[in-house]
């Protein structure tokens, strides 16, 4: 069985101990690359790892995001955790798992999605490295804000749906 002495070894040339010693590393989202970032960042020896999400791991995680069934039910951030502490259990992980804004003070979550009938629309609403989405997004969220009197997390989403349009008549 290996030891821990020589679990670094064959990386202590590129990623030498030393230099890790004082990183934090935060992934936010743990679905299907966060997650597997979470976990080579415990394997290789990051002493301090934050992990943010807000979602749940259902069954479709398994497929792809690396989840197990024993996982299913659980937040993603303690699914990751869980991973992590069989990797290496002297790591410290800080849960991040509800909206809160720095006070403390929970946010109000609302999901909306813009529907399109078309890809090319959604592709003009993203815009390119999705700065046209979220300059959408941050108006919508301060008009929400002024309007509800409270901080927003807006949770926004581009979909494509040709039939949309028909249905509301």
């Amino acid at each position: 069985m290996p030891s821990e002495s020589n679990r670094f070894a064959r990386q202590e040339d590129l990623v030498p101990r030393d230099r890790l010693a004082d990183i934090r590393a935060t992934v936010i989202g743990v679905g299907a690359i966060g997650r597997n970032v979470a976990l080579q960042l415990a394997a290789i020896g990051v002493p301090r790892i934050q992990l943010v999400d807000f979602d749940v791991v259902d069954d479709t995680n398994r497929t792809t995001q690396g989840y197990t069934m024993a996982d299913v039910g659980m937040t993603k951030v303690l699914a990751t955790l869980t991973a992590i502490r069989q990797i290496d259990p002297t790591i410290q992980v800080e849960t991040v798992e509800d909206r809160k804004d720095k006070s403390g003070t929970p946010l109000v979550y609302i999901k909306a999605v813009i529907l399109t009938t078309d890809d090319r629309h959604q592709r003009m609403l993203i815009g390119q490295g999705a700065r046209k989405i979220k300059e959408i997004g941050s108006l919508t969220r301060k008009e929400l804000e002024v309007a509800m009197n409270k901080k927003v997390f807006l949770d926004l989403d581009v979909l494509v749906d040709k039939d949309w349009m028909e249905r509301l008549r």
